[in-house]
Parts: structure tokens; C-alpha cells; sequence
């Protein structure tokens, strides 16, 4: 994958720059807001304890509860107003976090289409549990970080690097790892036997090295076997 040009690359690295910025902002509001539920469970046990009063005052002569009555006056105890200024708060947290991810899920996926260390971070973001927890956040922020770490001379380099010329193209690769894994070979001596015979998808990092290679290669072990599984699931 050739070195993306900067006046390319500056309108995604811009954008994700942005959301980061926001997303940090963001994490302290969400993870109080959260902490607001133990108040809110507080509150709830101090207006359980005031109902008694509320409901005689909703009642009437012949100990009848005015319900509407009944729901205006709870309204209007300063633990229910609390309570609900609280859920509010906690929902505008939740509403600007999950904003700021998809807008950044967007621009990810425009980048990985020039970038691999973009897919990479897009396919991590996606792996994300739908929840929104604090947790979720500093992971986000973490990948929005590492996408946005300036890549090295060194790698630009290696990742320029032509895959070896290869005997045989993907489609042979596919059938082949079919065949093995049917045979009951491991991703190991799948890989083994693809060896430097076999083209490597194009946009995989460890291309310009053969199967058997890459996948005892600790940076690429895990991309390899992901490939090969994915091919045997195809």
C-alpha cells in the first residue's frame, strides 16, 4: 500500500483529530453522568418514603386518589425533579458519545480504503459492544490515538515493498486452503504449504512475505490465520 499523498490524507486526519478532541471532553461528562444512577437510586428510596404524604394529599373525602393529582404532586417534589434533570443529563451524555463514534465510523471508513492502519482501527471500533459505557470510550479514544500516531519513514518503506512474484494467483490460494482444511490441516501447515507459491491478498501488510513466513512472524501471525479461516469459511 503506497504512502497516502498529505493533501489526501489531511481532510480524514483533520476530522479524526476533531472527534478525538471531543471524545476526550466527552469521557468525563459520560462517566459522571453514569455515577448519577447510585444518586438517582437514592433520591427514588427518599421519594418512596414521602408517597404516604402525597398520596393523603391526592386524596379525597371519600379516600378516593386523584391518579392525575397524585402524578402532579410527585412531579413536583424537588427528589423527582432531581431525578429527572439526572436521566436527562445521563441521556445527552449517552446521545454525544454515540454521535461522535459514528461520525468517527464514518470517516474511518472513508480512510481504509487508502490506509490500512484505518481498516485495521475500523474493524477494532466495530468490535466494540453497542453499549455505551466509559470503558468503550477509552478504548475508542485509544484507536482514534493509534490511527493518528504518524507513521515512520521505515514503515512507509516496508509497505511500499512489491510482494515477490508468485506462481499461482488468489483464487488457486482459496482452493487450495479449502482443500487442506478439509484434509484436516492446521492454519500452520496450511500455511507451510502455500508458501512463496501462492499470491498474498494485496492489501495485506505482510504481502511481501510468504504464508509460511508471515505466520510465525509475531507482528502477522494473527492477520495470517484470520485470512486463511476467512477463506476456509468463504
Amino acid at each position: 500500500m503506497n504512502r497516502i499523498p498529505p493533501e489526501r490524507q489531511s481532510g480524514a486526519v483533520n476530522d479524526l483529530e476533531t472527534l478525538l478532541t471531543a471524545l476526550r471532553a466527552a469521557q468525563p461528562e459520560l462517566a459522571a453522568a453514569l455515577q448519577n444512577e447510585l444518586k438517582i437510586n437514592k433520591l427514588g428510596k427518599a421519594l418512596q418514603q414521602e408517597t404516604d404524604e402525597v398520596r393523603k394529599a391526592a386524596t379525597d373525602k371519600q379516600g378516593i386518589v386523584d391518579a392525575v393529582k397524585l402524578g402532579e404532586l410527585i412531579h413536583q417534589t424537588p427528589e423527582q425533579r432531581e431525578i429527572e434533570e439526572l436521566r436527562e443529563q445521563r441521556k445527552d451524555a449517552e446521545r454525544k458519545v454515540g454521535e461522535l463514534l459514528t461520525e468517527a465510523h464514518h470517516v474511518l471508513t472513508r480512510w481504509s480504503l487508502e490506509d490500512p492502519r484505518a481498516d485495521q482501527v475500523l474493524t477494532r471500533l466495530n468490535q466494540l459492544s453497542p453499549s455505551t459505557t466509559v470503558e468503550n470510550v477509552k478504548t475508542a479514544i485509544r484507536l482514534l490515538e493509534f490511527a493518528l500516531t504518524p507513521t515512520s519513514p521505515r514503515r512507509y518503506a516496508r509497505s511500499n515493498k512489491q510482494a515477490p512474484e508468485s506462481r499461482y494467483g488468489l483464487a488457486e490460494a482459496r482452493l487450495l486452503v479449502k482443500k487442506l482444511a478439509v484434509e484436516g490441516l492446521t492454519h500452520l501447515q496450511i500455511a507451510d504449504r502455500l508458501g512463496k507459491d501462492y499470491e498474498r491478498p494485496k492489501r495485506a501488510e505482510w504481502r511481501y512475505l510468504g504464508y509460511n513466513e508471515a505466520i510465525r512472524n509475531p507482528k502477522h501471525k494473527d492477520a495470517v490465520r484470520t485470512q486463511l479461516s476467512k477463506w476456509i469459511r468463504d
